[in-house]
């Protein structure tokens, strides 16, 4: 077997290595030629090798088929009874020469893996041994333990099943008490019942009750319809009186619905809300301001196509004067509102507009006359008697109050905007908490430079307890946009780099408090219609009225 095991090795080793010398004169000296010759001679001297000794390996083919010479020569020692040809026969005895290489190969590779594998079957087989011996040991010990506790475990048990037994009885009398109390919930459950149909009966009887007050409500109404006229006309003569300002703030905003109609200079025509500060009218009146209001609680009148609040003023020439849209006699209730309200500052103080049948003279926001001197002075007392209850001591502003867009205000979130970016319905800190935002207005004023404010503005800073102006500036005017606001209080908080503090709202006295002025601003404008300078009796009655009216 060695034998044969080395002649196979020397089978495959001597072609390789033979094959190797080859190449290596071929490649490495480029001498393919001698190559080619080598190879031939080896070839012609295995089969002059094979010829010489037919006979020998024949006889002893099955120990020599397998040597090089022989393997490579396989066809000269076919048997002439063999009826394979002589490559069938070579091709055969190559690979019976090749599978027997091959397997001797394995055999010699794999012979200390088996021996490896006998060894761990020896290691194996003593442990399992040793295991079958635990096994009887434990066997033996559960054994003489069993012995020894089974009388335990048999009183256990039948401790237990004594046990069992009582824990059935107690199961069967907490099910009897469980029982009990179901059927106390179920009479609990219906006495329940019964309170509620009880109620609800009785909840019946009261509507129908009420819907028999609610039918005698709708017969009594249709029955004083018709003292409704009466109860108008009541209110029209009071509204007409001396008394007429204990109504008149029913009407609320002096503004216009914002779809109304506009003509301006050079013929344009635009809605109301569509100007803007510097347009002009036909007759030259110039808009100085505009102010936008919430206006869904406000009532408005259709005076000749015109949609105003009541509260305004306009032109009549029949009275020759002014008075209320509410009062005027072709001034009808309009059941639509607008959410948006509008108002103009002019520099007439007048809003000329044009009706269906003619035209129409209102005034504007400030309403105040222009040709009385006095009239700043006196409203400027008013207001300081209504908001501090004594005159304010400072000396009367030239401008109406407003602030530059870099002033700013503080809102409910914690944020802080410029009062150019405010808008109605945001909410920003007053003197009397958070309040609403009702009106934004914009318009033209002179600035002292440097300075974030008119003087017009009243202000309360920190530590002080009166509402007051702010000290006179020296500096230089320059005339600016400028914007301010109405709030539900009729204060807000503003802080600038110069000033900051609590401020009063465009409307100075608030808008809850404007219908108090209503009075002073018509003797003014009476006055006005006379050329008279002073006023001084009318504004000290007002102010004797406004001192039990403080605002907060």
């Amino acid at each position: 077997m060695c034998r044969f095991l080395c002649l196979s090795r020397m089978s495959i080793l001597a072609p390789l290595v033979f094959i190797a010398l080859l190449l290596t004169l071929g490649f490495r000296y480029n001498a393919w030629g001698l190559a080619l010759l080598i190879f031939g001679l080896s070839n012609v001297f295995a089969l002059l090798m094979g010829i010489s000794n037919i006979d020998a390996v024949k006889a002893d083919w099955n120990a020599r088929r397998c040597d090089l010479d022989i393997l490579v020569t396989a066809n000269l020692y076919k048997p002439a009874d063999d009826p394979r040809t002589g490559g069938e026969f070579a091709s055969e005895n190559f690979n019976f020469c090749m599978r027997s290489i091959m397997i001797s190969v394995i055999t010699t590779a794999l012979t200390p893996i088996y021996a490896l594998l006998n060894q761990q079957l020896d290691v194996a087989d003593s442990v399992a041994e040793a295991l079958n011996r635990l096994r009887a040991l434990q066997a033996s010990f559960l054994e003489g333990f069993m012995k020894i506790f089974d009388p335990v475990f048999q009183r256990f048990k039948t401790t237990g099943a004594e046990f069992a037994v009582t824990h059935h009885k107690l199961l069967m009398a907490m099910g009897r008490a469980f029982g009990i109390t179901q059927a106390s919930l179920y009479l609990g459950m219906s006495l329940v019942i019964g309170i509620e149909n009880f109620i609800h009966f009785v909840i019946r009887v009261i509507m129908i009750i009420m819907y028999i007050i609610l039918g005698l409500m709708i017969l009594i109404f249709f029955m004083i319809v018709p003292v409704f006229g009466i109860i108008i006309w009541t209110c029209q003569t009071i509204g007409n009186s001396q008394f007429g300002y204990l109504v008149d703030d029913v009407c609320g905003e002096l503004c216009f619905d914002p779809m109304t109609k506009v003509r301006l200079k050079g013929g344009k025509i635009k809605t109301i809300e569509e100007c803007e500060v510097g347009d002009s009218f036909e007759d030259g009146t110039r808009i100085e301001g505009i102010l936008s209001a919430k206006g869904d609680a406000e009532p408005l009148f259709v005076l000749d196509g015109i949609r105003v609040t009541g509260a305004h003023l306009v032109w009549n020439e029949e009275a020759n004067d002014w008075i209320a849209v509410v009062n005027h006699p072709r001034a009808v209730l309009s059941f639509q509102r607008s959410p948006r309200l509008v108002c103009l500052r002019t520099s007439t103080r007048n809003i000329p507009l044009q009706g269906l049948t003619g035209k129409w003279t209102f005034r504007d926001w400030e309403e105040l006359p222009m040709n009385l001197p006095t009239s700043d002075t006196i409203w400027d007392f008013l207001v300081s008697e209504m908001l501090n209850q004594k005159p304010s001591g400072s000396q009367v502003p030239s401008e109406h109050p407003m602030f530059r867009e870099t002033a700013c205000v503080l809102y409910k979130t914690g944020e802080v905007r410029r009062v150019s970016e405010v808008a109605i319905g945001d909410e920003i800190y007053s003197a009397e908490g958070f309040t609403k935002v009702t009106g934004v207005y914009k318009g033209e004023a002179e600035f002292p430079t440097g300075y974030p404010c008119t003087d017009g503005v009243w202000m309360k800073q920190h530590g002080e307890t009166n509402w007051a102006h702010p000290p006179l500036q020296t500096t230089p005017k320059e005339l600016l946009r400028g914007f301010h606001l109405t709030t539900e209080s009729g204060s807000f908080w503003i802080q600038t780099k110069e000033v900051s503090g609590f401020v009063r709202d465009f409307t100075e006295v608030g808008a809850h408090n404007l219908f108090v002025t209503y009075t002073y601003t018509r003797a003014l404008l009476k006055k006005s219609l006379n050329r008279e300078e002073s006023c001084v009796s009318a504004s000290s009655s007002q102010a004797s009225l406004s001192s039990s009216l403080p605002i907060s």
